[in-house]
């Protein structure tokens, strides 16, 4: 019988950051910086998608979400938007690609060792791993734990999104626990696109829901019974909700419309890293 090659007898075939690190997973990783690395080449999502073999949704929606569970966010839109204008890396992206370079090339040489190299490279690969969730709720946020409110059954969870913007997570007590969460714990706070209630207005509405986030529309799908509502909130954060139809004319929904997103936090559910 021929014996099966050892997959670390091979691994000098491969690249040896993404394939130790990443297991399964690395044509995901893969896929994903190679369009982080045509957009800072190109200036052009387009091109950068049409390079890859890509299409221009797709791409789109990769970096919708790589913004969204990034800390902080990789591509801005220099003008346009999806109608094709010009996209670029921001400080924070560059910085990732940078230091994604240096794991490529450090990883193999520095494996086994400790000190400032290999915990910035440990912490690109949390980074970027954390760009291979799959999950079907369609908003995910990156952020950190920063209060901890516990009650005699439950716990709210107040994680930071962004300089201005909280999500609040109501959790049983023994989840909580489970979790291990605590002060400055890195989370994904999730929840569907069903869950978001949209509110119009100049003020924000007066409301008992903790979570109230403020956005600006930039996409609307119509359907015959629902609508997909997709809005930026802060620092190129997407939301997406989605609406039963009538509330498009109610609320006038259409681009450009500013409006508050209230979602419960019994909706929210938290993901570790």
């Amino acid at each position: 019988m021929t014996a099966t090659p050892s997959p670390v007898r091979n691994a000098s075939k491969r690249e040896p950051a993404l394939w130790l690190l990443f297991r399964e997973r690395e044509i995901l990783i893969k896929n994903r910086v190679q369009l982080l690395m045509k957009i800072e080449e190109t200036g052009s999502l387009s091109s950068a998608a049409k390079s890859i073999g890509l299409s221009y949704k797709a791409a789109w929606d990769t970096i919708e979400s790589l913004n969204n569970l990034s800390e902080k966010p990789l591509v801005t839109k220099a003008t346009g938007g999806r109608a094709g204008g010009g996209s670029v890396l921001t400080d924070y992206g560059r910085n990732l690609l940078r230091a994604y370079r240096t794991l490529e090339s450090e990883y193999r040489r520095m494996v086994g060792k400790n000190g400032p190299v290999m915990d910035t490279l440990r912490h690109t690969a949390r980074a970027l791993d954390r760009f291979t969730y799959k999950i079907s709720a369609r908003n995910q946020f990156f952020g950190f734990v920063e209060n901890l409110s516990t009650g005699l059954v439950y716990t709210e969870v107040t994680m930071r999104i962004s300089e201005n913007m909280r999500l609040v997570a109501l959790l049983m007590r023994e989840g909580v626990n489970a979790l291990g969460l605590k002060v400055g714990t890195p989370t994904i706070s999730i929840f569907k696109a069903t869950s978001p209630i949209l509110a119009g207005g100049d003020e924000p509405p007066k409301t008992s829901a903790t979570n109230c986030l403020p956005g600006k529309v930039t996409e609307v799908r119509k359907g015959r019974i629902n609508a997909e509502v997709k809005l930026e909130l802060e620092e190129n954060r997407i939301l997406t909700a989605a609406v039963p139809i009538s509330s498009i004319s109610e609320l006038q929904i259409k681009k450009g419309r500013r409006l508050y997103c209230i979602i419960p936090p019994s909706q929210v559910l938290i993901a570790l890293e």
